[in-house]
């Protein structure tokens, strides 16, 4: 709804077999940005006269700023918005399973989401990819034992801190040239718990280092929700999330033209 009231063709890049076959062995790694970098390519050689803006989500937005920093001003986004990035992996992954209600819910929630994706191309990936332990991965409990599994067979490490530093976007926000917009909510669950805010676990100093990017951090909005509702309407919710206003917002003034 969003890109429709910007007048804005909308292309989406999800996983490799979210909801479709899967036809190599290769499949959505968060270290990976080549099929971002061919979608963009691809937008770029259909609409060559078009503005191209782009926006992130979760581990899309973490590829995202990666994108931005490493291609620096060799790419044609005009400005960019991340929601809800964790700009690293291993410290938010050792915090969730370092409690007992992070590693019960998020860490084995996030694990069961992945080993359903597991369990429709799994078959597959076994047959394509030599060493791949596919009951190993559908036995694992925690997010960190999954990626243990999928890191060191599918991806082809053989170090699982090496893999944790070509994820982070972190080491990219520097290079990042046009205008970013970076939301982020006090309350996501992925990154905070109790009185700790996103402020104090994020790189926001590398953030406001760069003067193309800014930082916004509500108080509320948990992890992409940002759902508003009025009694005005009866309690029912706003048509547009806050993240959708702002993010509207943020790319009509970095590029009014």
């Amino acid at each position: 709804r969003l890109t429709r009231f910007l007048g804005a063709r909308v292309c989406v890049l999800n996983w490799r077999g979210f909801n479709c076959k899967l036809p190599s062995h290769k499949v959505f790694r968060p270290d990976d940005i080549s099929d971002m970098e061919a979608v963009v390519a691809k937008a770029v050689g259909d609409y060559p006269d078009s503005k191209l803006f782009a926006v992130g989500f979760s581990a899309g937005s973490n590829q995202l700023v990666k994108f931005l920093g490493r291609h620096g001003e060799g790419h044609s986004i005009r400005a960019a918005a991340s929601v809800c990035n964790g700009f690293e992996y291993e410290p938010h992954i050792k915090r969730i399973e370092g409690s007992p209600l992070g590693e019960a819910l998020y860490s084995r929630g996030m694990t069961f989401l992945h080993q359903e994706y597991l369990r429709v191309h799994g078959e597959k990936l076994a047959e394509r990819v030599e060493g791949f332990d596919l009951q190993a991965a559908l036995a694992a409990s925690r997010h960190s034992d999954l990626d243990e599994v999928l890191v060191k067979t599918l991806y082809g490490y053989d170090d699982m801190k090496e893999y944790y530093a070509n994820v982070s976007s972190r080491p990219h926000i520097p290079a990042v040239t046009v205008p970013l917009l970076c939301i982020q909510s006090a309350d996501d669950p992925l990154f905070t718990e109790g009185d700790v805010r996103c402020y104090e676990v994020l790189p926001v100093e590398d953030l406001f280092d760069n003067p193309n990017v800014v930082y916004f951090e509500t108080e509320f909005g948990a992890h992409l929700s940002f759902v508003e509702a009025t009694s005005a309407l009866g309690m029912m919710r706003e048509e547009y999330t806050f993240a959708d206003r702002a993010i509207e917002a943020f790319l009509r003034a970095a590029d009014p033209s």
